[in-house]
């Protein structure tokens, strides 16, 4: 029922930005559904990958350091 982010130590050093997105990666069940429904109705899922993340751009920029300057 969970889904749990685990990292290397130095990874905020390393790389800040990976961290961050990590750190504010959260995806609902509803969410987490559509994009599971996506694949599992699509013979392309680079194409569905791509229509999802279209669709929830705004989810997507919410993960993204660099967006939320």
């Amino acid at each position: 029922k969970n889904i749990h982010t685990l990292s290397r130590k130095g990874l905020e050093k390393d790389h800040p930005q990976i961290a961050a997105f990590l750190r504010n990666f959260q995806m609902n069940t509803r969410q987490l559904a559509n994009l599971m429904e996506m694949f599992a109705q699509s013979n392309d899922w680079e194409n569905a990958a791509e229509q999802w993340c279209a669709d929830n751009a705004e989810l997507i920029d919410q993960w993204m350091p660099e967006r939320q300057a």
